[in-house]
């Protein structure tokens, strides 16, 4: 009889600690999420989110994608796209194309 309580004390025990264990895990991995989120961590986004991506169906990784941009979870380029791939833009008062300029 005394075993069958000493038993019921310890089950308790370990579920309580497992459960412990479980929101401490997820408290940690919520942290880690979110500061390399704030932080715009590019290498978070290539080793843990686009693998997530990628194995997700491509209409619902769309969706959750438009979801991540409207609360602006998607950092912005880093890398600006140089000014003499654009087209020079010409501010004199003469009539001519920009295609006029680079002949």
């Amino acid at each position: 009889m005394a075993a069958a309580a000493t038993n019921a004390v310890y089950s308790q025990v370990f579920k309580k600690k497992i459960a412990d264990v479980f929101r401490v895990g997820a408290g940690g991995g919520l942290c880690f999420c979110g500061i390399n989120m704030y932080f715009k961590n590019e290498k978070f986004y290539d080793d843990w989110v686009m693998p997530i991506f990628n194995r997700m169906e491509p209409e619902t990784a769309h969706a959750v994608a438009q979801q991540a941009a409207k609360y602006k979870l998607v950092s912005k380029e880093k890398l600006q796209e140089s000014r003499l791939l654009t087209s020079p833009v010409c501010t004199c008062s003469s009539n001519h194309s920009n295609t006029d300029m680079l002949n």
